[in-house]
């Protein structure tokens, strides 16, 4: 049986300033994209929408005090996954 994808999500390094305005948790963002990709939805907005759509879900399964992320936060922090990943140096063997 497939073990739970957010254990992974979670030893994930987020990219992110770590801040008091930091309202969503990465591993959060990173399932909700999952999900959402998943099911064919394939930008920002049409992700937030799709969480909006299932939020009751969501919010069975994770922890969501602020809710759903907006559109904005979502793909800014996709880009900073992505941006982090691209600028690091690949680890010597």
């Amino acid at each position: 049986m497939l073990s739970d994808p957010r254990d992974f999500f979670i030893k994930l390094n987020d990219p992110r300033r770590q801040n008091k305005n930091l309202y969503h948790p990465l591993e959060n963002i990173i399932f909700i994209v999952l999900t959402a990709f998943i099911c064919d939805y394939d930008d920002w907005v049409s992700v937030e929408d799709f969480a909006k759509e299932n939020q009751t879900w969501f919010d069975k399964i994770l922890d969501m005090p602020n809710g759903i992320p907006s559109h904005d936060t979502i793909g800014n922090v996709i880009k900073k996954l992505n941006k982090a990943r691209t600028c690091s140096k690949p680890s010597e063997q």
